[in-house]
């Protein structure tokens, strides 16, 4: 699966809701 990456978008003067789901397991240290 390909994501965009901020980077490669054009924001400029525009507003950005950006979710994240934070509660993510890490088991020694990898998600």
């Amino acid at each position: 699966m390909n994501f965009l990456r901020m980077s490669e978008l054009n924001l400029t003067d525009k507003v950005v809701l950006i979710r994240e789901d934070l509660n993510v397991p890490i088991k020694d240290g990898k998600v």
